[in-house]
Parts: structure tokens; sequence; C-alpha cells
């Protein structure tokens, strides 16, 4: 069935739907109007339903929305500053999201495996994104970053993401967490304006990658950031800042590669390949 709670009863608002009160019901579709928080679980493994409108909600509890497989319309609040752990993990029929304006922070594990999931558009309020946020969102395609804004891209947070093939990231002083693209089947990467930390791991293993250009404001490559047994081509900013690079950091095959003379730290194996210049 269809449900929309009652903005208030007798007067009084509803201020909260209860941890686990509509888990596992035969629901299709949830309207909330009023501006009640979300409990834990709330509407958890409601696997017929398809559609949720919650244009005023600003609170939403742990894996609120977790398991509806059949979910294909998501309408968030624009006052919503906050997606909880695994909010809507495993929506598996999602195939678009749009993140409203003013959300500022994607906690672990919000959409992971939403496997039909070809679109994401993160609004520019947002600066940071959980570990695992769309782990093995296999399908995406389309991504629309944030400008200037990200601060954190937690640990493998876009693990497991096949169908993206070229990524370009700027930030705030962002920080890339550990295998947060790893694995992956990207072709190019381009970490400009902003971004100051590569974690460990977090490009390793992608033999499809072949271009990478690191920004001025890149300072660390983390331990194995970008390891493989395929061939790369690195290019850096003119201005590069990049002063540490830690063990194995571009143990790979590269091609045609500068490095910039800013360099203090090279960790053991830190580099691989008989076409590099200093």
């Amino acid at each position: 069935g269809n449900i929309i709670p009652p903005a208030d009863v007798e007067g009084h608002e509803v201020a909260e739907i209860a941890a686990r009160a509509f888990e596992g019901k035969v629901l299709r579709s949830v309207t909330i109007k009023g501006s009640p928080a979300v409990g834990e679980r709330a509407f958890a493994d409601c696997k017929y339903l398809d559609k949720v409108e919650i244009p005023n909600v600003t609170e939403i509890g742990y894996a609120a929305f977790a398991g509806c497989g059949e979910l294909k319309e998501l309408a968030l609040s624009s006052s919503l500053t906050a997606s909880p752990v695994a909010a809507f993990e495993g929506c598996r029929s999602l195939t678009e999201i749009r993140l409203p304006e003013g959300l500022v922070s994607l906690d672990s594990g919000a959409f992971r495996g939403c496997s039909s999931l070809t679109a994401v558009t993160l609004p520019n309020t947002l600066t940071e994104i959980g570990g695992r946020a769309f782990a093995y969102c296999r399908e995406i395609t389309e991504m629309n970053w944030p400008q200037n804004t990200l601060r954190r891209i937690g640990d493998e947070a876009f693990a497991g993401c096949f169908g993206l093939t070229e990524l370009t990231l700027t930030g705030d002083g962002l920080t890339i967490g550990a295998r947060a693209f790893s694995p992956s089947a990207l072709k190019s990467v381009t970490l400009g304006e902003g971004v100051t930390e590569v974690g460990a791991n977090a490009f390793a293993d992608i033999r499809s990658l072949d271009a990478l250009h690191i920004g001025d404001s890149v300072t660390l490559l983390g331990a194995y950031a970008f390891v493989s047994d395929s061939h790369l081509k690195v290019t850096f900013g003119e201005n590069s800042r990049l002063s540490r690079m830690e063990d194995g950091a571009l143990n790979r095959p590269l091609v045609d590669t500068t490095l910039p003379h800013g360099i203090t730290y090279i960790g053991e194996y830190g580099l691989y390949g008989d076409e590099i210049s200093y």
C-alpha cells in the first residue's frame, strides 16, 4: 500500500517515526509531508517500496531505507545536511540520484551496492564522502562532482565502480582514502585544484589506467597508491608541490614521465620504469 504519515496528531506535530516502525512491511510508496526524524531502519527491507518522497525531513537514521530493492524514485529534502550510514544501501533498482544542495556529508555505505545506479549528481555543498559510500555501484558511468568543496573521500568509497572510466577531482584540501577507487576500470585520472593527499592503494591494481595528471596542490602519494603492472604516463603541474612519495607509490612501468624538483622523499620501490627523468 501507500503510506502518508500525518504531519500532526490532534494539533501536535509528529516529531519522529520510530526505529523499525515499518521495517519489512508491504509498501509501494512513502510520502512524508511533515519534518519528523526518521528512525533507524524505519523502512528497511520494504521489498516492494518503489517511491520515497521526504521533501521536508532533515534527519534520517541508520539504514532507514536499506534493502528496499524495488526503490526507483527518491526525493530528498534540501534541508537534509547528512545522509547517515547505509541509509540506502542495497537499493538495487535506483538508476539515478540527484542529491540536494545543502547536503554536507554522505556517511559510510550510504548507497553501497546500488547495483543499477548509472548517474549521480553530488551537490556543491558536499564536503565529505564516507567509506564505501558508493562501493560496488558497478554501473555508474556518470558522476557529477562538486567543484572545489570536497575535503575527504573515505576508504573504498568508490571501490568496484567499474562503469567509471574518467575521473577529474577538485577539492578544498581534499584527501583521498585508502583503496578509494580500487578496484575499478578507470582509464584516466586528473587530480586537480585543491587535492592534497592520495591514500594508500587508492588507485592500486587498475590495469586500465594509462594517463594520470597530478596537479600542483598534491603534496603526498601514499604507499602503493598507483601500483600495477601496466604502463602509465604521469604528468605534473608546472608548480607541483609534491614532496613525498611513500613505498611503491608509483611502482608500475612509467612512460615518458618527468618528476617535479620538489620531491624530498621517495620510499622503497617508489618508482619503476625506464622512461623517467628528474
